[in-house]
């Protein structure tokens, strides 16, 4: 099974390019089997889509059902996930949260003002696999976060911006 582990999409995502409804053809026609939709999880992505907490949440979720709708049309699975950027922590590292039910999003919402102590220990309550997103973007500010509190860290990521493979 090939499965994209880390994407955005239009609108809760700023730095995307399309829509929820193109992720799933496109992937599809790029052979993949499924696609977790990890769209940005922070303070300033969230309240681009509203002032309000319960209309940010409603707007994430909303995104993800239109993807999922639209994959399961096209025969690819869409998982839900999240790309989390804690808010107050040194270099606001992000996570990606694999196995976040919609259920636990809603009911903590929103996460991005907690420690990554603090979420880490949610995620193991939880069953939810914790990774550092890209944290070799030195360009960005980034840095390794605490080891402690994670499961893992993404070791490569192909965002165009930041990999000049894609400027050929």
């Amino acid at each position: 099974m090939r499965i994209e582990m880390h994407t955005h999409c239009r609108p809760v995502s700023g730095c995307a390019r399309h829509d929820a409804e193109f992720l799933p053809e496109f992937f599809k026609s790029l052979g993949y089997d499924a696609i977790v939709l990890t769209n940005h999880y922070h303070r300033w992505h969230c309240n681009n889509l509203s002032k309000d907490l319960t209309e940010q949440a409603k707007i994430f979720l909303e995104t993800y059902y239109k993807c999922k709708r639209r994959g399961d049309e096209v025969g690819l699975k869409v998982i839900f996930g999240a790309e989390l950027k804690l808010s107050d922590e040194a270099n606001h590292p992000e996570f990606l949260l694999y196995g976040l039910s919609e259920q636990d999003f809603l009911d903590t919402y929103p996460l991005f003002n907690e420690t990554q102590e603090t979420v880490f220990k949610f995620c193991e309550e939880k069953d939810i696999v914790m990774v550092q997103a890209h944290p070799f973007r030195e360009e960005q500010g980034y840095d390794l976060a605490d080891l402690k509190f994670m499961h893992g860290v993404e070791i490569y990521n192909s965002h165009r911006m930041f990999n000049p493979q894609f400027e050929r």
